[in-house]
């Protein structure tokens, strides 16, 4: 992450979404270790897709 010259960090588009959507799975009861998880996955590419609904679709049944 990018930062200013006071040492500031810098938020791109890229890194609001990402927080937004970390805040929404926080907000189902998801647990941080999943996040986690489920961020790394996604890093990893389209190759997760399946794990990462199959994350998902878990996580439903508990909520």
């Amino acid at each position: 992450m990018s930062r200013d010259f006071r040492g500031s960090r810098i938020y791109n588009d890229d890194n609001i979404e990402i927080l937004d959507f970390i805040r929404a799975l926080r907000l189902t009861g998801m647990p941080i270790s999943e996040i986690k998880r489920y961020l790394e996955l996604n890093e990893s590419g389209n190759d997760t897709i399946s794990q990462r609904k199959e994350m998902t679709l878990q996580h439903k049944t508990k909520v």
